[in-house]
């Protein structure tokens, strides 16, 4: 859902800022809200430190990732690019996974990863296979994205969250700033309430993101992002009016049943695991 206020904020402002812009400010902000919510710097940079130079390239890639995303929004419609920018995240997940994990659980993964890619497929409307600019934006932002969850994927389970955090935005705001003197205007007032509200939303966003990815694996929550692609097409409907056929509405009763079955899935496997663990517990 934060995701998807993001999504929202940055199309609402692609129309008079120019993206790199809203992305220094939404940067600054979370890297703001990392600082005061976690004890001190020092102990982000000591806890980070083994794998700094990862942090900082996960970050560009993201970072990377957004800013063509928010780029194809100025061509394509909402739904659309977001469609574009998260198919590609389970089947990215399920390729790693291959020749991993063989049990059920991750089978079972693996499918509702490839139901929900056809689902956000069916959102993709036809007429953005003729805007060849704004498609390739959207179609890096995949692989940028794509390339920035696995490594995350790597970080995710020996570093805290805030450590990870701190070092995205740190990167995102130092890739924009040389390009401020270039795309430089006067925000308005509401733009500035925008640009808190892309703050908060990118910082939950990513904490929470880490922290689930901390205790699974990326193969189990990729199915999951899918539901920002309704989320963002309802929304798409109401603000801009965009239409969509029937396939595209088959594609969101895809994603919300694959996620929901996934879920549901997820949920009794790891109540199995806690009961398993506390009989153990009182058998000891």
């Amino acid at each position: 859902m934060f995701i998807a206020a993001t999504s929202i904020g940055f199309k609402f402002l692609g129309d008079h800022i120019n993206p790199a812009q809203s992305f220094f400010f939404r940067n600054i902000i979370a890297l703001s809200l990392v600082l005061v919510t976690s004890k001190k710097l020092t102990n982000i940079l000591q806890v980070a430190k083994p794998k700094i130079a990862m942090m900082l390239l996960r970050g560009t890639f993201l970072s990377a990732s957004l800013l063509c995303l928010f780029l194809s929004f100025q061509g394509l419609e909402l739904a659309t690019a977001t469609a574009i920018h998260f198919a590609f995240i389970p089947m990215a997940s399920i390729v790693t996974a291959a020749a991993g994990s063989r049990s059920g659980d991750a089978s079972f993964a693996m499918l509702m990863g490839i139901i929900s890619y056809v689902g956000a497929l069916l959102i993709i409307q036809p007429q953005a296979f003729s805007e060849f600019e704004f498609l390739a934006y959207a179609t890096s932002s995949a692989i940028f994205a794509c390339t920035s969850l696995l490594i995350l994927d790597n970080l995710g389970r020996s570093h805290n969250p805030s450590s990870i955090t701190f070092f995205l935005y740190l990167a995102g705001a130092l890739l924009t700033i040389p390009t401020l003197p270039f795309v430089w205007v006067s925000p308005q007032i509401i733009d500035y309430f925008i640009f808190a509200g892309l703050g908060i939303s990118g910082w939950l966003s990513q904490i929470l993101l880490t922290y689930a990815i901390s205790r699974t694996s990326n193969l189990f929550i990729a199915p999951f992002q899918l539901i920002v692609v309704v989320f963002v097409s309802i929304f798409d409907l109401i603000f801009w009016g965009t239409s969509f056929g029937w396939l595209a509405l088959l594609g969101m009763v895809v994603i919300i049943t694959s996620t929901i079955t996934n879920f549901i899935k997820f949920y009794s496997r790891t109540m199995q695991t806690k009961s398993r663990n506390e009989r153990k517990w009182h058998a000891t």
